[in-house]
């Protein structure tokens, strides 16, 4: 029992030391935070963030969730190396594709090689997947998508006939025509209530090597697929649908990229230093077995610390610091 005690304590001041110390304003750039930033709630981030080729966007705030509030166009990983320029549909090479006389809001697209670069899929909240997104940001799971996708029905402002938000996510502008009352093609100047701002970019398609028209569709790689397939998944929405879809798409094809806010490098690194730690430890078997306990806690903490924080420079800090706590902790609970 006093062992549970020094255990269940040490959870709720790491939780109560990263609530307290992480603050959520600061959107990580790739250079240094934005000084231009909103409070809790949503709500448009002004120039929140900058890729490698000094491209700025701004991003928005839904519920726990931060996204781009338009498609990536970089032509460089956030380390500088730079992707090649496409014509034509590969699997295997790192593409991106710049469509001719489109805005250049609308982005580029992308291959599912460049797009998650040497990544492998992942449905974990969040990915993980850096790929071609800058410092501070990655590409979305099926989990980080259905996240926004269930925070947007949720909200009556955003819910067209109480559960399509197909126009509150997509932009005022560029749509079809349709008849369709909760389409983005259906009185397009009151779409995107949530900021999202999905445009009609269509995407570079494996048939023909051809872009396809502007105004019907937008098209989303995520981070999520199939390791050993030649496909994976995106999300994509019509001019006549009424919601954001999931769908398939050919990992040869160019998509956008709508990109969600996230660094969690340093708590990959905390999990990894307290992971070290456990390949060390050595004890008897009731000692492993409260151990084994103990990991799943501090998983559940991880996930939690996820969820409420922007790792930004301060919340490192405490990360770290934090860390170095759970092993004199662990070595007070087992001597």
């Amino acid at each position: 029992m006093k062992r549970l005690f020094y255990l269940t304590t040490g959870i709720f001041l790491s939780i109560a030391l990263c609530l307290f110390s992480c603050k959520k304003e600061n959107i990580e750039t790739n250079n240094k935070p934005s000084e231009n930033t909103e409070p809790a709630g949503d709500g448009i981030i002004k120039n929140a963030v900058t890729d490698y080729d000094g491209n700025k966007y701004d991003a928005i705030r839904l519920g726990d969730q931060v996204w781009m509030a338009s498609n990536l166009r970089t032509t460089h990983y956030a380390d500088g190396a730079a992707i090649d320029e496409g014509s034509a549909a590969n699997y295997h090479h790192a593409y991106y594709y710049k469509p001719n006389g489109v805005p250049s809001s609308y982005g580029y697209f992308y291959n599912k090689k460049a797009a998650v670069r040497d990544s492998e899929s992942s449905e974990s909240n969040p990915s993980g997947v850096q790929g071609v997104c800058p410092n501070g940001w990655h590409m979305p799971s099926n989990a980080e998508w259905e996240q926004l996708l269930h925070y947007c029905v949720s909200k009556a402002e955003y819910a067209c006939n109480g559960s399509k938000t197909g126009k509150a996510m997509a932009s005022v502008e560029g749509w079809n025509a349709s008849t369709y009352e909760c389409s983005p093609g259906y009185e397009p100047s009151s779409n995107n209530a949530s900021g999202f701002n999905a445009t009609p970019t269509g995407y570079f398609s494996d048939v023909g090597n051809n872009f396809t028209p502007l105004g019907i569709i937008c098209n989303f790689w995520g981070a999520t697929g199939c390791d050993y397939c030649t496909y994976a998944y995106s999300y994509g929405m019509t001019y006549n649908g009424e919601s954001l879809a999931r769908t398939q798409r050919e990992n040869n094809e160019g998509l956008s990229g709508h990109l969600i806010q996230g660094n969690h490098a340093a708590i990959a690194v905390h999990a990894n230093a307290v992971e070290q730690f456990y390949v060390g430890f050595s004890g008897t078997d009731a000692s492993q077995n409260f151990l084994k306990i103990h990991h799943s806690l501090f998983h559940f903490f991880l996930s939690c610390v996820q969820n409420v924080i922007n790792v930004n420079h301060k919340c490192r800090f405490f990360i770290y610091f934090d860390c170095f706590c759970w092993q004199i902790l662990l070595n007070v609970v087992f001597s």
